[in-house]
């Protein structure tokens, strides 16, 4: 009787430890057809994430005691018109990029691999992680985020041509929240070899400021990464404000390295139509690359009906004109200095 009473003890605390611990498998799948145009050449494609980026998303969380939680998030992107991984990059710099053949990367947690621990006094994450400069660029502010729709300003920012709104090898500190402000702070090792001119390469810091609260959501973030020929600093503002049947959003880029700086504004707006939403942007890019002033403008306008909680279907169509030598174009198309293109998706996305 005794050995029965204590083998149903001890089934009865494993049960319990189980009970304080979850893994998740979720993600995105989103595939669309989309159609570019320029004065060069036009582009028709199948492609992947015109709604939402594709993702395989492994996560979980252990609760330790004392309102302290270890966790876990393991993310990797993925092309789901053909089932290509995405590359990552090792050490923030074009050294650590892999370089596979097309249709040989394998499963590569390129969009976050981390470990971290949770308590009253904040968070620490330690891996490849959303860096500082992430969330202003997110869906929260710009209405479309990713493909035909995504914002002039960050599409042709140092911040995406570096892939700065994630880094690899990151210490990251979220402080807890107060009155609706938030703080996240980050240093990310290049891990070059000292005693070099590039043995800094890849290194640097950033710091994001949050404030979130009843319908105002704003961020403010400053980061820094290091290279010999001359650093990168990147900055942005953004802010958004949810009237109920309407949500409106703003940011602000500047990004600088050396002499050449790259800045922009975007303007968007969601509103919400029966089970669907509608949404458009502008947005607008400026650079002083080889000492020119190359401008472009941006008008996108959207329409997501969503079949069911995890189901959507959704289309894009968005416009770019160029100024002063530019050439920025849509969906793979190429078109001269000067002239404009088109950009055109139609798609359906699922969550998991």
């Amino acid at each position: 009787m005794k050995k029965s009473l204590i083998c149903l003890a001890v089934l009865g605390l494993s049960a319990a430890a189980h009970a304080q611990s979850s893994v998740t498998l979720a993600g995105t799948v989103d595939t669309m057809l989309s159609r570019g145009t320029g004065s060069v050449a036009d582009r028709t494609q199948l492609g992947s994430g015109g709604n939402a980026t594709s993702k395989l998303i492994i996560r979980g969380i252990e609760d330790l005691g004392g309102g302290m939680a270890g966790y876990f998030h393991l993310e990797t992107g993925f092309l789901a018109d053909h089932g290509a991984f995405q590359a990552t990059t090792t050490n923030n710099q074009p050294s650590g990029t892999a370089t596979a053949p097309a249709g040989t990367q394998g499963l590569t947690f390129n969009r976050r691999a981390i470990v971290g621990l949770r308590s009253a006094w904040g968070e620490v994450q330690l891996g490849r992680n959303w860096a500082p400069m992430y969330d202003a660029f997110t869906g929260r502010y710009d209405p479309f985020g990713v493909s035909v729709g995504l914002a002039l300003n960050y599409a042709a920012s140092f911040t995406s041509a570096d892939g700065a709104v994630r880094r690899s090898n990151m210490v990251t500190y979220i402080t807890p929240q107060f009155a609706g402000f938030t703080a996240n702070i980050a240093h990310w090792f290049g891990e070059n070899p000292s005693g070099t001119a590039t043995s800094r390469d890849g290194t640097g810091n950033g710091i994001r400021l949050e404030y979130d609260k009843g319908p105002i959501s704003a961020r403010a973030h400053w980061g820094r990464t290091n290279f010999a020929a001359a650093d990168v600093v990147y900055r942005a503002v953004a802010g958004s404000y949810n009237f109920g049947p309407v949500k409106v959003s703003a940011n602000y880029v500047s990004d600088k390295q050396g002499s050449v700086e790259r800045k922009g504004p975007l303007v968007g707006v969601r509103v919400p139509v029966g089970v669907g939403e509608f949404k458009a942007s502008y947005s607008a890019h400026r650079n002083n690359v080889g000492g020119g002033d190359q401008k472009a403008r941006k008008l996108a306008i959207g329409y997501v009906h969503n079949l069911s909680k995890r189901t959507a279907v959704y289309t894009t169509f968005a416009r770019v004109t160029n100024k002063g030598g530019s050439r920025l174009a849509l969906a793979g198309a190429t078109t001269a200095a000067n002239a404009s293109s088109n950009g055109f998706d139609i798609g359906i996305r699922h969550n998991f």
